[in-house]
């Protein structure tokens, strides 16, 4: 047997509790002439009458010291149960009292040795308010299981129309012509300084390239907020795939006019497997179109929130003693 066991077993059980708490309330308000007794008075008097030693009343669940400690947690139980048979009102937080039922009860007990708990549960009282308590409790896990389905369906509602903007998104990126092309590297610009590139002070010479004269590069990026060194990018607003080819022109225009094999290169559409092999080989962070549409709504560029909608649950205060 561990030795957390057997410091286990010197903790009584639930039920060999109540009729002692009982007994305890009762001389407690007829000595002390209260009507709701602290929680923690009544188990203080609980812990001397049955024993409980100082180390019996540290153990916690597993050992562990963030769990509850079980004789206090038993003695809430019981406390729960004798609610239950109508013999305590627990209306007061981290307090109780006899009910006029729990005081005729006790004194009907007294004088007998070892009373069965189990005529508490007998009592027509706790039987009524068990099957009560049984039926909110299947009611709650109904509504319960109908609030996860509203909230499914509101998931879905949401990507689903976040999906149609995406693709009015998608649609703007391709509009105006050539003038639209242009118009995508300056939003690559702020996507990429909303990421994080770039210097943040009067300093930044971020800057997209002179149009159609741009050695394919369509911009310039410091790396970080310290301009330590600079990122190039290419962007292209294409429907067919970008093929390994333009990954090697990009990578050779990199390597002969700024001295670096460091670019990123974004794409409306998609790269075939020999331009990804291609990237692998210089160090070209590529970004296909369903990746910037991410970015640009992950970013909230070109976008915004249209609206929060507050969803609340249940959240049910118990007794903090």
């Amino acid at each position: 047997m561990s030795d957390a066991k057997s410091k286990k077993d010197l903790i009584p059980k639930q039920g060999d509790m109540m009729f002692p708490i009982l007994r305890i309330m009762l001389r407690i308000s007829k000595r002390d002439n209260e009507e709701f007794i602290p929680n923690k008075k009544i188990f203080s008097e609980l812990t001397k009458e049955m024993n409980i030693s100082p180390i019996a009343q540290s153990i916690h669940y597993d050992n562990d010291p963030s769990r509850p400690k079980i004789a206090y947690n038993y003695f809430e139980f019981a406390l729960n149960r004798l609610r239950t048979a109508e013999l305590i009102d627990r209306s007061v937080a981290s307090h109780c009292k006899l009910t006029p039922n729990g005081k005729s009860f006790t004194e009907k007990y007294k004088g007998i040795e070892n009373p069965d708990h189990k005529d508490i549960f007998a009592l027509p009282e706790y039987k009524d308010n068990q099957k009560k308590q049984r039926k909110t409790k299947k009611k709650e896990e109904e509504l319960g299981e109908q609030n996860t389905n509203v909230l499914d369906q509101i998931n879905k509602s949401v990507e689903e129309y976040n999906n149609n903007v995406k693709e009015q998104l998608r649609n703007y990126l391709f509009s105006d012509g050539s003038e639209g092309a242009y118009r995508l590297e300056d939003i690559v610009m702020k996507l990429l300084k909303k990421m994080g590139y770039g210097r943040d002070d009067d300093d930044d010479e971020s800057y997209v390239t002179q149009r159609s004269h741009d050695d394919g590069v369509d911009g310039v990026i410091y790396q970080d907020v310290l301009g330590v060194s600079k990122i190039y990018y290419q962007v292209k607003r294409y429907n067919s795939d970008i093929q390994e080819s333009q990954i090697r022109d990009f990578i050779g225009t990199l390597g002969t006019y700024f001295s670096t094999n460091k670019g990123i290169f974004i794409t409306t559409s998609k790269f075939t497997k020999g331009a990804k092999k291609a990237a692998k080989r210089g160090d070209i962070r590529l970004i296909d179109g369903d990746q910037l549409l991410e970015l640009l709504f992950k970013y909230h560029v070109l976008i915004e929130e249209e609206r929060t909608l507050p969803i609340y649950r249940l959240k049910k205060d118990e007794d903090d003693d």
